[in-house]
């Protein structure tokens, strides 16, 4: 019998998420994702830098209480254009969890003691789900590199991201 025959879908969903994820590689330069090939095949990734990647890239729906930067509607249609932001998939998650960080938000926000407190909690929220659904423990840094960039770094034991988002 072929290995995984007499699988369920939730078996092979489980050893597939074992095997890991599909990986993304971030490029510093350009602040930008892409998924990982070599030799023409996608590249797994079991570390926890691709579901890091997502959960910081990724725009996560603003919450009602949160400020939005203004973004002028477009002329064409702007019932069109959901100011909250969030991924799509989030309304297919029966149990309504969020995907992605709200870092977004902090896009007109100023130099400050402020701003770095909120972007350290958006930060954790943003990778919170990793203890809780992968049990992987996480140590957060967020830090001012400059006047209008903030640095961050997720470690997860020795494997740490560090990356950087403009503010203001």
């Amino acid at each position: 019998m072929p290995a995984g025959a007499g699988m369920t879908a939730l078996g092979r969903a489980r050893e597939t998420a074992r095997m890991g994820d599909i990986g993304l590689t971030y490029n510093p330069a350009t602040g930008q994702c892409d998924i990982s090939l070599a030799r023409g095949d996608l590249v797994l990734d079991a570390s926890p830098v691709t579901p890091l990647l997502i959960s910081l890239f990724a725009d996560r729906r603003a919450h009602p209480s949160d400020i939005l930067p203004i973004v002028p509607p477009p002329a064409s249609n702007p019932t069109l254009l959901d100011l909250r932001r969030g991924w799509p998939g989030d309304a297919l998650d029966p149990l309504g969890r969020r995907c992605g960080s709200r870092l977004w938000l902090l896009e007109r926000a100023v130099h400050g003691a402020h701003t770095l407190k909120l972007a350290q909690s958006m930060v954790a929220e943003a990778v919170g789900w990793l203890k809780t659904q992968r049990g992987i423990t996480l140590q957060v840094t967020v830090a001012w590199v400059s006047r209008s960039m903030l640095g961050i770094r997720v470690a997860a034991g020795a494997t740490a991201l560090a990356v950087q988002q403009r503010v203001g």
